[in-house]
């Protein structure tokens, strides 16, 4: 045995703590942490129904807070994945935790619709967007060769199960008890989650305490808020020709008879050509961009990237045909009931 007391490398003690819980609490953790946020979109996209009955109001504005809870991780998700270089791991995943925990509790508890856009779209959405990225960050820096393969594996495993589970869980509870209790059991499940971060790393990715990007932030977020939106109202408005007349407060925005759907892609395009420059350029001084291009040019990243976006829309698909369209049909029943009743009294 060495003389400061340690097991000798190879024997049996070591082994068995390197497969012990504390080894593989940072991959339980991301895993976790995933698959809570996966079950929280299906719970509340399964939810639009009873949420238009409960607070009186249409699809349209509960599919809105849908909509820009994507929205602000979109434009949050690039600045967010930096604060693991400046901050400790552990810390930024933890008070993400937390953060995400206090929108559960809101939306649980929202009175009305603003209330929900709150808790759900802004708090947790702002929360994700740092969570998403991080998952990645500390599989990365807490395992190598093999054990990464295997931390990796089971975030892919948990992570579709979530979206497995995820309408089952939320049509269980919203049709037995209410989608409230969905956000609040999460604090459960956040709690579970808080025990195991302790084991992530406490030291930043950097021993440079670099600045953020401001620039570069600023022209990620506007570029992400015009593509991610433009591509929410193509199927309303329409990809190129206008389907129906879009107004910003009472003016209509409909240029030459074409929808705004193609104005926000082609500024989002534009300005993420212009954010690309610019990160060329603060790297080219040896400053700290916030996507070092050289990323663009790893051909197993780039590969890995375009296999996970099409896995969320194939994932997405699916959701939409067999648990989406069936409570929108019913929720189209209803209400067509409840017209047929109001219409025979007057009669």
């Amino acid at each position: 045995m060495p003389a400061d007391g340690s097991p000798p490398v190879g024997s049996p003690h070591l082994s068995t703590v390197r497969t012990g819980v504390r080894h593989w609490a940072p991959a339980i953790a991301v895993s976790l942490t995933t698959f809570l946020i996966v079950v929280n979109a299906s719970l509340m996209n399964v939810a639009i129904p009873t949420m238009v009955d409960e607070f009186e109001t249409t699809v349209t504005v509960i599919q809105g807070a849908v909509a820009l809870y994507s929205l602000v991780i979109a434009a949050l998700v690039l600045p967010a994945g930096t604060l693991p270089s400046r901050r400790s791991s552990r810390r930024v995943m933890a008070v993400a935790l937390v953060v995400y925990a206090a929108g559960t509790v809101v939306a649980a508890i929202s009175w009305n619709t603003a209330v929900l856009y709150l808790g759900w779209a802004f708090i947790e959405g702002a929360a994700a967007a740092v969570l998403f990225p991080l998952t990645y960050t500390v599989l990365t820096v807490s395992y190598a060769d093999d054990d990464r393969a295997t931390a990796f594996g089971l975030l892919a495993a948990i992570s579709g199960l979530g979206s497995t589970l995820g309408p089952i869980i939320g049509g269980a509870l919203t049709t037995y008890a209410s989608w409230r209790w969905g956000f609040a059991l999460q604090l459960v499940g956040v709690a579970v989650i808080l025990y195991f971060v302790r084991y992530v790393t406490p030291d930043p990715l950097s021993d440079t305490d670099n600045s953020l990007d401001k620039g570069g932030t600023v022209l990620s977020v506007v570029g992400s808020t015009s593509l991610v939106t433009g591509f929410l109202l193509s199927g309303k408005y329409g990809w190129l020709i206008e389907r129906r007349a879009f107004f910003i407060g009472e003016t209509q925005f409909n240029p030459f008879g074409t929808s705004p759907a193609i104005w926000l892609l082609g500024v989002g395009l534009l300005v993420f050509a212009a954010f690309i420059q610019y990160e060329r350029r603060l790297e080219r001084a040896g400053g700290s961009p916030l996507v070092p291009l050289g990323v663009l040019t790893n051909r197993p990243f780039v590969a890995g990237v375009i296999v996970y976006n099409l896995r969320s829309i194939i994932s997405a698909g699916f959701f939409f045909m067999y648990v989406f369209i069936p409570k929108m049909r019913q929720l189209a029943q209803r209400e067509l009931v409840r017209s047929s009743r109001y219409f025979g009294r007057l009669a």
